[in-house]
């Protein structure tokens, strides 16, 4: 039987590995938007950079909340908007110079929405992988 101690602990590393995901998600997805502003491949490919992005953020979904606080994904979803945009303002030297034009503004806003949706699916695809695990684990172990 777990005690007070070790579900506290449990939850604090739950935590805090949701933390840690969140900040590393926000570094790759700033780290394409640096990108898009010196290659256009980025743009050209930014749909299937986005399916990318997506399948290599279910991974530490998968490995990291496959126990018992398994909905802890959710707040990397939640926790990577405001801490994206701490980190992409905390780096403006290393954009070009604004020359006042919109399209730098339109830019933003298209990789901040394609990133929010790699993100959500990668969050979501690395969520629905450990609820099938855990229903094969449960079957198997059944033996249905």
């Amino acid at each position: 039987m777990e005690t007070a101690v070790d579900k506290y602990a449990l939850f604090k590393r739950s935590a805090r590995n949701a933390s840690l995901v969140c900040i590393a998600y926000s570094l790759v997805t700033n780290a394409v938007y640096f990108a898009s502003y010196y290659s256009s491949f980025i743009i050209d490919y930014s749909y299937y950079i986005c399916f990318l992005l997506a399948a290599v953020f279910a991974v530490p979904v998968i490995w990291l909340f496959r126990g018992k606080h398994w909905y802890f994904p959710v707040f990397i979803a939640m926790l990577w908007i405001p801490v994206n945009l701490v980190i992409g303002f905390a780096v403006p030297g290393m954009l070009p110079e604004d020359g006042g034009e919109t399209g730098d503004g339109l830019a933003l806003f298209f990789f901040f929405i394609l990133n929010l949706v790699s993100v959500a699916c990668g969050t979501l695809t690395g969520m629905i992988v450990n609820g099938i695990l855990f229903f094969y684990r449960k079957l198997k172990s059944n033996d249905v």
